[in-house]
């Protein structure tokens, strides 16, 4: 944001690009950063300029203009005067803009106010893509900046450059300190008044250094003589001073690197407690905002703004939302405890008695609606808001579904049927939110009977049918997500009421309806026992969906049937689960999966599938042949795989990459290659004509042009070996080639293309007289020129030895203390493959002078890991200036490449930037990742503050650039906006994307398929994380796996000639198996042995866990104590020694998932896989390693087993778990479980310690929902539906089963009578630190809000959750003695049973 005063008149200008993307948006703000006096906005692909102001009422006076910059660079210029702004767009004047009013007919009086506040005008944002360098500000900004050093919004000591000061190496020194800091000379946006952009030199100030001066900074920028330019004392309070005011003004909102600056000084000079309660919440959001609330608030004690106990705030300072929340809460309260109230008679009261104006009453009467579709009629909720008075219901806000799935039943019953047809299809796209399906049953109830509206008008048969078909769409649409709630026990009931007056439907709709829901309902038992309850004597089910109820009855019969399946069985499931594929079930490959294996076919023990009977099954064989051979299983394969079946794996493990792109000519470039390093062994005619054919397709944009580069390239390497005549025939084929491109963008993008161009480049450097050079120059134009012709001869002896069509050079990015250990690993290992290949490697450390000493150059720059920026910037101008090489592939010491993969597709030489893309949005960023691996004060202590968002190539796993991209980079890193990049970054990879971000250069992942492992501690195991793969086996297209150390090298490369990996995986059966990231890839880490051995338990403990070391060792006893006998565990990540732990206990089988918590639905995929891949029909325990489980004395003398047992005789497959919150009786920090046993040090409930006030009843329908007390006590205001404390966590799993996020409901279940507690263990001396953990990951719930919360609280000094009037010990609650009996709630010792 730039400083922008318009009261005395300014002018601004810039050039749009839009090539570079759609839209640019010029803000102009206030001085507060909050209203908008002036807004522009250029959409390129709505051919729009559009006009606009904002204030605190919102946008108020659009006004749109024709505008078609199409793919180019559009120069916008606006000036300023105090009453108006004259605008000019690509040189067309679009007026002037002023505060008159003009005529508006959708205004008042048709008239709307022009732009009134234009001399408020104190800032300029802009964003979107412009052309670097041309914004040009001039006005008072410029002209009154003073001439003395500034400290600026982002906490950068600033001086404007005058004549008399020099134009290099100016440093920012503090007193008491050593140390300089380079300070960086930047253009600015202003121009002088006589055409002269000026500039300033900048010194970015760090926080740190209030370690060392506490009280003050006194501060200097030092010209390199030594003169002293300018000089600034900041004391404490100036500085929390200045933080307050950015505070204030919105600057920590709208300015990243203000925003982490101000994050960084208020941590080190502890300046949290100096700041108003509102200015610390905005430096605490800023924080959260980049995931360093913990990082910020540590050893800062804050001051509680308001006493523990205060009085709640009067009546008046509650929000509407709050209020519609309070008034909900107890209507759905006094409506449970008297059920035979009248609801319209309740709600008349409360509104009385709370005086509710008439906008909060229809807001609630449309937050009730669901209650009313599950408990009463919502006519009479119809009829009240009539009675009342109220509005019509408007339109929903756009995005808000559920407000508009809420407001459903109440249109229909105002007689608006084409708006709920129309809020239906809105519906149907299935996305991130909650969608009230209990209303969208009732309307199915109301289409089934054609039911009218409150004043008796009946849909018109058209409507009818609309409002059918949409329906239609939105259960089609959702029904084939395993997470959507197309299984809610309401909507079921709508469809079968409709399907019970399936008579009524014209016959083209009645045949669509049966499709329909046996595609959809096919396989739920929810939906036929809905059908076996459907009243209506004249009815009877169509005969095809009693040929399906027959089916799913037979197949029910054989999947609740105990023990282990035969052979028979099994073919019988796969020819009944047939029949429900040709019907277009969505459950069907589930089905499969679950009850016959991975494969999803009956395959007997020791054989393997065939890939056509999987076909034929209605799975993708591909798909199904990798979950197969993935799978753990104790026996080994007694002869080879059939070819049909690896083949069908390895499709299946490149089609598992979802993420990376596949490139549409792959095949042809393998192929392609390898004809050519053929045709180079000597001529074939035969070879040369299939070549010629190969090359064709990929000459155009579709495929990088690399038809021509690779041709090119063989004419190069053929001259040189004197084959003029093939040399010859290539050369015209290239000519043809290029006469088929004739469009002038893929012209221009051949220009720049790295693939033709970069081989053009080589063949006129190594035959610059010859004639078919000049032939082909003509034909394609003169290359671009090389910055550097790699001079010296230092790489002479590489280019003799490599390969001409590879034309690369791989740079080992290493340190000097790494050359004995990683590199002579690699030495013996995959660099040996490179030498056979023709393809060079030299390995590159710093802490030298930049000569070469045999394959290694110690380069001029830091050898440790924040050096790391300037090392990779040494090795580019290094490679710049010493070889020639067209392609650079730089790969860490730590990681594995398999040339024969890498270098067998030519993909790299396709694009300028190649590699793992990342892409980091605002807030993404580890700003804190460099500091644990710093020695230097600047990298332990000082965030990183480059820009996001950013896209870039992931440096741990390997990228390419080719020389046009290098030589950009070096020129990118000596350019202001380079210098100052390079100041705030830590990451080098992130750094190197930056750079070229201003060149345009943009990495490619096309068939990049990697694998990272990444250890779970300093010398502990290797797990996936971030980018789940299998390690290089024969023919899988892996290009590298990064290995964090060199101890597996020759493991892996010996692994990579294997024609299938060694390692096992599984995946949820309710997805699609994934590789990459967020997969949800399950990794075995113990031997297949040990899992069936701990998979034999009668009842099984699943629990999903990360860093739970303090409460692992009570987890596994109290369940070893109740009978289990093995458990089942995934580990997310843990780096606090869960994870060595439990691999050495012999009943836990172990796995890895690295998948984002929050991409699992909170864990439940996972819990999900590990059920549906080993527990079908058995039952398990999913528990969480600080619940500890409860249960009544049926299960005396055998424990879980016996408590399964007797569930499993009533006919019972889940049982609820409450999740009972414990919490010590002092602070959380006396209970960490050291010296006592979790029940004696956290033996404190709430004596209620669930709620029921939520008239919710989960995505099913099906339960009601109990909460938390304790939570909503820590918590008071919060919504009625959070922190939710039940589970139905003791399952016999079965295929038709659906989980919810969390485990809170199942669908498809029958609940046993008994009930069980968790005894939860959440509040410990642990909790504040995973709190600040959980708050910087963003992986629970709503982005953490609930530990966010905890954080505000515990910063408040409320760490006592006891409360002598509310807390009890737990076996004295009332709630769990009525669940438990007296003799099994305490033994001897006091320990529960």
């Amino acid at each position: 944001m730039l400083a922008f005063l318009t009261h005395h008149g300014a002018r601004f200008a810039c050039d749009a690009d839009f090539t570079r993307g759609p839209v640019v948006n010029v803000n102009f703000f206030d001085a507060q950063r909050e209203g908008l006096p002036f807004h522009l906005s250029l959409r390129r692909d709505e051919r729009l300029l559009v006009v606009n102001r904002r204030d605190a009422q919102g946008w108020r006076r659009e006004i749109r203009f024709p505008f078609d910059p199409g793919y180019r660079q559009v120069r916008i210029e606006a000036m300023f005067t105090p009453c108006h702004v004259r605008l000019f767009a690509d040189g067309r004047d679009l007026g002037r803009f002023d505060a008159w009013p003009r005529p508006d007919r959708a205004g008042r009086y048709f008239l709307r106010r022009g732009f009134p506040d234009l001399a408020r005008i104190a800032y300029v944002e802009i964003d979107g893509p412009v052309v670097s360098g041309s914004v040009l500000l001039g006005g008072d900004a410029a002209r009154d900046a003073p001439t003395g050093p500034v400290l600026n919004d982002a906490l950068e000591l600033t001086l404007r450059k005058t004549p008399d000061l020099p134009g290099h190496g100016v440093m920012l020194q503090a007193q008491g300190t050593a140390e300089a800091i380079p300070a960086v000379l930047r253009g600015l946006p202003y121009g002088d008044g006589a055409g002269n952009r000026l500039r300033e030199w900048a010194a970015a100030v760090p926080g740190r250094l209030w370690d060392a001066s506490p009280l003050a900074l006194d501060l200097s920028l030092i010209a390199p003589s030594g003169r002293v330019l300018g000089a600034e004392r900041i004391s404490r309070q100036q500085m929390a001073a200045h933080i307050a005011t950015l505070a204030e003004s919105r600057a920590l909102v709208q300015d990243d690197r203000a925003a982490l600056q101000a994050v960084e000084h208020a941590r080190h000079a502890r300046l949290l407690p100096d700041l108003t309660p509102p200015q610390r919440h905005a430096v605490l959001a800023a924080a959260n905002r980049f995931r360093l609330g913990a990082y910020l608030t540590e050893g800062q004690a804050i001051a509680s703004p308001t006493p523990r106990n205060a009085a709640p705030p009067p009546p008046g300072a509650d929000t509407a939302a709050q209020r519609q929340g309070l008034l909900r809460n107890r209507f759905t309260q006094h409506m449970r405890e008297n059920p035979e109230a009248s609801p319209v008679a309740v709600l008349e009261r409360l509104w009385a008695e709370e005086s509710t104006p008439r906008p909060l009453r229809a807001t609630l009467l449309t937050t009730l609606t669901e209650w009313f579709c599950l408990n009463d009629d919502p006519r009479n909720a119809a009829r009240l808001w009539l009675d009342q008075g109220l509005a019509r219901p408007g339109p929903a806000s756009p995005g808000d579904r559920w407000t508009l799935s809420a407001q459903l039943p109440l249109l229909y019953c105002f007689g608006r049927f084409d708006e709920v047809a129309a809020g239906l299809w809105a519906l149907a796209p299935a996305r991130d939110d909650w969608i009230l399906t209990p209303c969208i049953g009732w309307i199915a109830r109301q289409l089934a009977v054609s039911a009218p509206s409150l004043d008796q008008h009946l849909p018109a048969m058209a409507q009818r049918w609309a409002m059918f078909d949409a329906l239609s769409g939105f259960l089609q649409a959702r029904a084939p997500q395993y997470w959507e709630r197309t299984e809610c026990t309401a909507l079921i009931a709508g469809m079968v009421a409709i399907l019970v007056e399936s008579s009524t439907l014209p016959r083209d709709q009645h045949d669509a309806l049966i499709w329909m829901l046996l595609r959809i309902y096919g396989l739920s038992p929810a939906f036929w026992d809905a059908v076996r309850v459907a009243r209506n004597p004249a009815w009877t089910l169509p005969l095809r969906m009693q040929r399906a109820q027959t089916a799913f009855a037979e197949l029910s019969a054989l999947i609740v049937r105990p023990g282990p399946r035969d052979k028979a069985a099994q073919e019988r499931i796969d020819r009944l689960l047939n029949l429900f594929r040709q019907w277009g079930c969505v459950d069907a490959v589930r089905f499969r999966r679950d009850l016959l294996g991975p494969s999803g076919v009956p395959v007997d023990e020791g054989q393997v599938p065939d890939p056509n009977d999987i076909l034929l099954a209605g799975l993708n064989p591909e798909e199904a042949a990798l979950r197969f051979l993935a799978f753990p299983r104790q026996w080994a394969f007694e002869a080879p795989l059939p070819a049909a079946l690896t083949e069908a794996a390895r499709r299946g493990l490149i089609g598992a990459y979802a993420e990376v792109p596949a490139g549409t000519f792959h095949t042809l470039q393998v192929q392609a290659l390898a004809d050519a390093r053929a045709l180079l062994k000597g001529p074939d005619r035969a070879l040369m004509q299939r070549l010629l054919r190969h090359l064709t397709p990929m000459a155009g944009p579709d495929g990088g042009f690399l038809g021509i580069g690779l041709a090119l390239s063989l004419v190069t390497a053929l001259i040189g070996q004197g084959r003029e005549v093939e040399a010859a025939v290539l050369s015209g084929h290239i000519e043809g080639m290029r006469a088929t491109i004739t469009d002038d963008w893929a012209v221009e993008s051949l220009r720049r293309a790295p693939a033709p161009m970069l081989a053009l480049r080589r063949l006129c450097a190594e035959h610059p007289g010859n004639g078919l050079t000049a032939r082909l120059r003509a034909a394609l134009g003169d290359p671009p020129a090389s910055a550097s012709a790699g001079q010296g001869g230092v790489c002479d002896d590489l280019r003799a030895r490599s390969n001409p069509l590879l034309n690369t050079l791989v740079c080992l990015y290493s340190c000097k203390v790494h050359l004995d250990t990683r590199v002579s690993a690699i030495r013996r290992g995959w660099m040996r493959e490179l030498q056979a290949m023709g393809v060079p490697c030299l390995v590159f450390t710093g802490d030298g002078d930049g000569r070469r000493d045999g394959d290694v150059v110690a380069l001029d720059a830091p050898d440790d890991y924040e050096g790391l920026p300037q090392k990779t910037l040494a090795m580019a101008r290094w490679l710049r200036d010493h070889t020639d090489f067209s392609y650079f592939l730089k790969i860490d010491d730590d990681c594995f490449l398999d040339p024969s993969a890498f270098f067998a597709d030519l993909c790299w030489q396709k694009f300028d930037y190649y590699g793992r893309p990342l892409t980091r949005q605002r807030g993404q960023m580890d700003r804190a990742w460099h500091m644990r691996k710093s020695s230097s004060p600047r990298g332990r202590l000082e965030l990183d503050k480059s820009p996001e968002p950013s896209t870039y190539a992931d440096g741990g796993s390997g990228y390419s650039l080719s020389r046009q991209a290098l030589e950009a980079l070096c020129a990118a890193s000596e350019t202001p906006e380079g210098l100052d990049l390079i100041s705030v970054s830590f990451m080098e990879d992130k750094l190197v994307g930056d750079l070229l971000a201003l060149r345009d250069i943009w990495p490619r992942g096309e068939d990049y398929r990697i694998s990272v492992l990444r250890r779970t501690m300093p010398g502990g195991p290797l797990v996936p994380a971030w980018e789940n793969g299998f390690l290089p086996f024969a023919g899988s297209g892996i290009k590298l796996a990064h290995l964090d150390g060199h101890e597996r090298q020759q493991q892996v490369l010996s692994g990579s000639r294997d024609p299938w990996p060694r390692s096992f995986k599984v995946w949820p059966s309710a997805q699609p198996a994934r590789l990459g990231w967020r997969s949800n890839t399950l990794d075995l880490i113990c031997d297949p042995g040990k899992l069936g051995r701990v998979n034999e338990a009668d009842v099984a403990v699943i629990a999903c866990l990360r860093n739970e070391r303090l409460m692992l060792p009570h987890f596994l006893d109290h369940y070893r104590a109740r009978g289990v006998t093995g458990f089942l565990i995934a580990d997310n990540g843990s780096d606090d020694g869960s994870f060595e732990y439990l691999v050495d206990q012999p009943d836990v089988a172990l796995f890895a998932v690295d998948t984002d918590y929050s991409a699992s639905h909170y864990g439940v995929s996972w819990q999900q896989a590990l059920m549906a891949n080993f527990r079908v029909g058995r039952w398990s325990l999913v528990a969480d390693a600080d619940e500890l489980v409860l249960f009544g004395a049926q299960a005396d003398g055998g424990g879980l087993p016996d408590l399964t047992a007797r569930m499993e005789a009533e006919g019972a497959d889940a049982a609820r778990v409450f999740m009972l919150d414990m919490y010590p009786h002092g602070p959380l920090s006396d209970a960490d479980f050291t010296t006592a046993p979790p029940f004696e040090q956290a033996a404190f409930v709430d004596a209620q310690p669930f709620l029921q006030v939520s008239g919710a009843r989960g995505p099913y329908s099906n339960s009601p929902t109990w909460t938390s007390a304790l939570r909503h006590r820590l918590m008071p205001g919060s919504r009625a539906e959070l922190f939710v404390a039940q589970k139905y966590a003791m399952l016999r799993y079965q295929p038709w089963m659906r989980l919810s996020a969390g485990l809170h409901f199942v669908a498809n279940a029958r609940v046993a009578r008994q009930e069980m507690i968790f005894a939860h263990f959440k509040y410990n001396a642990a909790f504040h630190a995973r709190a600040q953990a959980e708050v910087a990951r963003q992986q629970h719930f709503n982005n953490a809000e609930e530990y966010r919360k905890y954080l505000m609280l515990a910063a408040e000094g409320q760490t006592v959750l006891f409360d002598p009037a509310i807390s009890v010990r737990w076996d004295a609650c009332d709630f769990v003695r009525r669940r438990l009996r007296a003799n099994d709630q305490e033994r001897g010792d006091g320990q529960p049973r």
